[in-house]
């Protein structure tokens, strides 16, 4: 696996701070960074702009309308994940102007490529605006903990995306129709109390516990449930087959249920 570092201004500084450097590869490409990543349909590329406030090409780039109207068009265009990375700190003054830090501890006014101050407000409003083209935004202090954010998200997409939990909570595309209603994939506190429970159990989790749910349909009859019904349990693994509790993971969920050993 290779992440691709564009070799142009603005971006190939960071190649030198991205370790191990034989993971880099430079070239020309839609984005500044760019790797292959695992998504629910398979391998796709994943790119990300970067930006320095220290330059102001952040700035500048927001205001004149190179970013959105160029920059982040192109990256939608090529990209089904995409990022915008700005490295840099910022801040509000008392008066809503937008001030950056070039050089620690001193900070500065934002001056667009106009001569004209930039209020925090309008900086603000703008990304706002670069995330509802479906622009993930991450800000970074420096170069250094830029590249360690590149190197780290490049592990995240490396994974395949059956290995990722986290999504999980909120996401019910995965759980059969029988456990949840369309009202239920917006509000997560109306989820089926047997599918909560279910995700609370050691031996169960978040991938498991829809399956639960299925089968026994309420929280008590999953409680009142005994080895031979537990055992009817099936869920669905890599490949398609099915896959079932073996009698010892059953005796361990059931004594957790109810506090005992070895079962009711």
């Amino acid at each position: 696996m290779t992440i691709y570092v564009d070799n142009r201004a603005g971006s190939v500084a960071l190649a030198n701070y991205i370790q191990p450097r034989s993971l880099v590869q430079l070239g020309q490409f839609n984005a500044d960074i760019e790797f292959l990543g695992w998504l629910p349909d398979g391998p796709a590329a994943i790119g990300i702009e970067y930006k320095t406030t220290r330059s102001s090409d952040i700035f500048n780039s927001l205001m004149d309308g190179r970013l959105t109207g160029t920059q982040i068009p192109r990256m939608v265009s090529t990209y089904p994940v995409r990022y915008l990375l700005i490295e840099g700190p910022v801040r509000a003054t008392s008066d809503g102007l937008l001030e950056y830090c070039p050089y620690y501890g001193e900070w500065k006014q934002v001056f667009t490529s106009r001569g004209k101050g930039l209020t925090a407000r309008e900086y603000w409003s703008r990304l706002e605006g670069v995330a509802d083209c479906g622009v993930r935004i991450k800000e970074t202090y420096n170069i250094e903990q830029s590249a360690s954010w590149i190197k780290d998200i490049y592990h995240r997409w490396s994974k395949s995306y059956e290995e990722h939990k986290s999504h999980l909570a909120w996401d019910r595309s995965h759980m059969p129709q029988s456990v949840v209603s369309p009202l239920d994939l917006v509000q997560t506190s109306k989820l089926p109390l047997v599918l909560r429970w279910a995700r609370e159990l050691d031996n169960v989790g978040q991938g498991k516990a829809p399956y639960l749910a299925s089968h026994f349909k309420t929280a008590p009859a999953m409680v009142l449930a005994d080895e031979q019904e537990w055992a009817k349990v099936k869920w669905r693994v890599k490949g398609g087959k099915l896959k079932g509790f073996g009698k010892d993971m059953i005796r361990k969920i059931m004594s957790e249920i109810w506090g005992t050993e070895g079962g009711k």
